[in-house]
């Protein structure tokens, strides 16, 4: 061991600036329990690496945690000194004074400190020692001052720390909201929770970000127990705690409860944001927090029959108050695409789908952004279908295809919305075709597909959003061809797809639509051998129609080898070399 010490002794004299050599001599002081030797290790590791922030973490935490000194020993030596950490932290803090992350864990310090000196008074009062005696083992003089009540109590020294951090990090708003996230994992925080908020609202009153993080804080503030996860950062888990009230989890039913939910003061927030910060994004966000918080409700409503009520009633009045703010920010803010599409969601969801429709098209006529918005006449087209559906029980598509019609001659060619419109539409044509047989939709169908071969070339990763890909909607107009027109009809088709355009050539594909593609070539080479077998024409028709397979099966084989799928490429090789 010693020989094995003394060679990364003089590796790290060799490369001193490589940091591997350091971490790596410090795992294996760990592995074979040379604890003597880590905070040497580490203190070398610091004087040539001051800068980084994990080093300076990790040494604070073995001076802190301590190590055991055998198997059989429970309690923790050659560590466990606050002093020590802090020092390590606060030298840290000189060099490093905007490292979010190096306050952050000299803030969690402290209050792991705070619930270690929480749980021995509790412990040696539990087994009625002698208070004076039992702390006067201690090795920390702070224990045995008399302010330990107020440090405990009053977290005045986590309070300090959070001070100096907004003073060397005044403008991140989050990363204050990261100082919550922690104290929601000890226990009897919720005052220094309240001094942080206050800073938050008084610092960032003009910030829509941090209006939402307090409601998300008060939805839940209740603590739970932790565990040790980076440092002296917490996660879910258990932790040492003053009382077994403040660290249980809640329970599900305990959400619908009036006094532990705080539904009232969360709209208060919201409607205290909305007049403090009266923009759209802060009605959007607003929406769809409150979206959000209905969604959770209702996951309650399973639960047994008092609480399944309380859910309800508190669902009802979230309801109420989003469409009181939905309709403030009607009057108040000229909407963007985004939040009347956020506005329109959630007055669907409320199940109010005319007063959306109606609440959309008034945006558009007046609104010009939302009027150039592909999303907005997508929304519209959608909400038009569904009422639709539920007036007449079916849906028909007709006015879906106007309104997607209209959409292309408002929405320019050169944005990305316009492919995607021209999709729906496409899908809405061919769907149409079920209801309507006595109407003939090829020619809008084969214009509407050319449109879509044109453009899809560009903007080759963000060409469409939409769900349905280029393979799919070529795939399905395949088969409609297919079982209308036969081979001619279906010949027609692939050859634009495959032939006609540039999309097999330039694209690159996902997963789905390679297995798409693939699906699409089958289906050609089986139309095509479907014809050549009924077909009662002469050798030169069928050596003709011979040619047109095998030619279906190069183009497959070459669109897979430049996809990178040399599986399937030589599939259908060897399906061309057998058909030939």
């Amino acid at each position: 061991v010693q020989n094995i010490h003394l060679l990364y002794v003089r590796a790290k004299r060799k490369w001193k600036d490589d940091l591997t050599w350091h971490m790596q001599h410090a795992e294996f002081a760990k592995e074979v329990k040379s604890y003597q030797q880590l905070s040497k290790i580490y203190a070398e590791a610091l004087q040539i690496h001051p800068r980084n922030e994990s080093l300076w973490i990790e040494a604070a935490s073995h001076e802190y945690f301590g190590y055991k000194t055998n198997e059989d020993n429970e309690g923790m030596s050659g560590g466990g000194s606050i002093k020590n950490a802090r020092v390590l932290l606060q030298r840290g803090l000189r060099i490093n004074a905007d490292s979010q992350a190096l306050w952050l864990q000299s803030f969690c310090l402290e209050l792991h400190y705070i619930q270690k000196l929480k749980g021995r008074r509790e412990i040696l009062q539990f087994e009625n020692n002698d208070h004076g005696q039992a702390e006067g083992t201690n090795n920390d003089d702070e224990e045995n001052s008399s302010t330990l009540k107020e440090l405990c109590e009053n977290l005045m020294i986590p309070r300090i720390i959070y001070k100096n951090a907004i003073k060397a990090i005044p403008n991140d708003s989050s990363f204050r909201m990261q100082f919550i996230e922690q104290c929601k994992l000890f226990p009897r925080t919720e005052a220094l929770v309240d001094d942080i908020l206050e800073s938050i609202e008084k610092d960032f009153q003009n910030v829509e970000d941090s209006w939402i993080s307090r409601a998300s804080y008060i939805l839940d503030n209740k603590n739970c127990d932790a565990v040790s996860k980076s440092g002296f950062l917490l996660t879910s888990g258990n932790v040492e705690t003053d009382e077994k009230e403040t660290t249980r989890k809640r329970k599900r039913g305990d959400i619908c409860d009036e006094k532990n939910l705080h539904g009232d003061e969360v709209l208060n927030i919201l409607d205290a944001a909305t007049d403090a910060i009266c923009t759209p994004k802060m009605f959007c966000e607003s929406v769809s927090f409150l979206r959000m918080y209905i969604e959770k409700l209702s996951n309650y409503q399973e639960l047994d029959q008092d609480e399944a009520i309380a859910a309800k009633g508190k669902i009802g009045k979230v309801i109420q108050f989003a469409v009181s703010l939905i309709n403030k920010a009607d009057s108040k803010v000229t909407p963007t695409p985004e939040l009347a599409i956020e506005m329109v969601i959630c007055l669907t969801e409320f199940g109010l789908t005319t007063n959306a429709l109606n609440l959309l098209e008034r945006l558009m006529n007046q609104n010009s952004p939302c009027q150039n918005d592909a999303k907005c006449w997508l929304k519209r087209a959608e909400l038009v279908d569904q009422i639709d559906v539920e007036t007449t029980g079916k849906s028909t598509l007709k006015a879906t295809c106007k309104i997607l019609r209209k959409a292309t001659s408002v929405i320019p060619l050169h944005d990305s919305g316009h492919l995607e419109i021209l999709i729906i539409l496409f899908m809405s044509l061919l769907k149409r075709t079920t209801f309507q047989e006595q109407h003939d939709y090829d020619d809008d169908l084969a214009s509407t597909y050319d449109k879509i071969l044109l453009l899809s070339h560009q903007n080759k990763r963000e060409r469409y959003r939409c769900d349905t890909s280029i393979p799919d909607i070529s795939l399905s107009y395949l088969r409609y061809a297919s079982s209308k027109g036969g081979t001619g009809f279906a010949r027609l088709v692939y050859n634009k797809f495959l032939f006609g355009s540039n999309y097999c050539n330039f694209m690159q594909l996902d997963q789905n639509e390679i297995e798409t593609m693939k699906e699409f070539f089958d289906e050609c080479t089986i139309i095509e051998k479907d014809a050549e077998k009924s077909s009662n024409t002469n050798r030169g028709q069928k050596k003709m129609q011979r040619q047109i397979v095998r030619k279906i099966y190069d183009s497959a084989y070459n669109f897979f080898q430049m996809s990178g799928n040399d599986v399937i490429a030589d599939s259908y090789r060897r399906e061309r070399n057998e058909h030939v």
